[in-house]
This record gives C-alpha cells, structure tokens and sequence, in this order.
C-alpha cells in the first residue's frame, strides 16, 4: 500500500502542476473493482488535505491496473492509469488517448 500511497501523491503532483484548482475529488476504481474516493482542498498550512467520501475495498486492497479520475473545481478532469510498471501521465479527458 506505500506504493500506492507514493504513486497517488505522484498523481496529484502532477494534477497541480497541470492547473488543476481545488476543491478537487480523486475517484480511484482497481481491476477488482474496490473503490476509493477522496475530496482534497488546500490545509490552512498549505499543502493538500483529503478527505475521504467513499470507499469500498475487497480483499484489502485496490488491485492494479487502477484507473482514476480528477475532477477540479472548474469542473476540469483527467484520467490516469496506474500500472505495475511506468511512470503514470494525467491525461486530460478533452485529449485523444490509446489504450
């Protein structure tokens, strides 16, 4: 789980550095079909707090592939995949991609 833990932060870097604006709400759905949704919104101390709205998790874990979705505060969103290997790119949905 620190993996995924690192691999989300990794994602949410990315989202910031992208334009993204919070609120924003990070929904992540594993190939075992466990589920997690997190609202994040800047800590009075600046960094990002999430908060979680929702979740269901089998077998204890969300199991990769595990596709995820960000929508921003103007409504913007992306998709990232995160795989056992590679580096993971927030695509947003506005652009042609290959699965």
């Amino acid at each position: 789980m620190k993996h995924l833990t690192e691999k989300f932060v990794e994602v949410l870097e990315q989202v910031v550095m992208a334009g993204f604006e919070v609120p924003m709400v990070l929904v992540a759905v594993g190939s075992n079909g466990s589920m997690l949704a997190v609202e994040y919104d800047v800590h009075p101390e600046g960094h990002l707090d999430g908060k979680p709205i929702a979740e269901r998790v089998k077998d204890g874990e969300l199991s990769l592939p595990i596709n995820i979705v960000i929508v921003d505060a103007r409504g913007e969103a992306g998709r990232v995949v995160l795989k056992s290997s590679g580096r993971s790119k927030v695509v947003p949905f506005d652009k042609k991609w290959k699965h």
